[in-house]
């Protein structure tokens, strides 16, 4: 089966790994400034027809869910931004489409900028820690939980691998070979995120998925509990 994972440090899905139908989704943030964009007004088309509406979360991020194999175009409007349009959005069953989308302040037409992201193929050496999990352990952030609840996981000098704790060794890596994405969004430096907010924590041990094999220690994917919500 194959698994997509969005992120943009962005509250958007860690449920729709597991979806029937296609996702596409993203964050929306100014150009120059790269200020996400809260509240932009969004549309899903297809040919001459509005699939579904929505808007861009508090930090920039929107997610289309449910939708059939297909080519689709987004529209997008807000305030102090020219409208913008994108087209030849391809949408595929059980995948995310990850385009984040940049937008230009002022009069003139905007320059968008369209990244797609797409995930591979989930591999061996996959372990998820789920909200049950993340409800008995007394850990309090990402580092600690995934220390206690990871196999072949372990905190860097003894520490809980938490914010004070130090890094984490996975499969016996150097602790700075290992990546954080939180919610789609590769995090550089702290990675605190409250166990209150998470969804739910992947971690990859082995088999390191190719869109991420300039790492090679491990991956923690970490689903924000708005970001699974969508």
């Amino acid at each position: 089966m194959r698994y997509k994972i969005l992120l943009l440090c962005f509250a958007l899905g860690g449920g729709m790994a597991f979806a029937q139908f296609g996702e596409v989704g993203g964050v929306v943030t100014d150009t120059i400034t790269g200020e996400p964009l809260g509240f932009a007004n969004i549309s899903l088309e297809q040919g001459d027809q509005i699939i579904t509406q929505s808007i861009s979360d508090e930090n920039g991020k929107y997610l289309f869910s449910n939708l059939n194999d297909g080519i689709y175009s987004i529209q997008i409007s807000y305030v102090g931004y020219a409208p913008a349009r994108f087209d030849n959005i391809k949408v595929r069953n059980k995948e995310l489409t990850v385009y984040h989308l940049k937008l230009h302040s002022g009069s003139d037409l905007p320059v968008v900028f369209v990244f797609p992201d797409r995930i591979a193929d989930v591999p061996d050496g996959r372990q998820i820690i789920d909200i049950k999990d993340l409800r008995e352990t007394g850990a309090r952030d990402p580092g600690q939980i995934v220390a206690q609840s990871a196999a072949g996981v372990y905190a860097k000098d003894g520490g809980d691998g938490g914010e004070n704790g130090g890094g984490l060794y996975i499969s016996g890596s150097r602790s700075d070979a290992t990546l954080y994405v939180v919610d789609g969004i590769r995090v550089i430096g702290s990675t605190y995120v409250p166990k209150s907010a998470i969804a739910n924590i992947t971690v990859y041990t082995g088999g390191i998925p190719a869109n991420y094999g300039d790492f090679t220690g491990g991956v923690i994917e970490i689903t924000t509990r708005g970001f699974a919500g969508n």
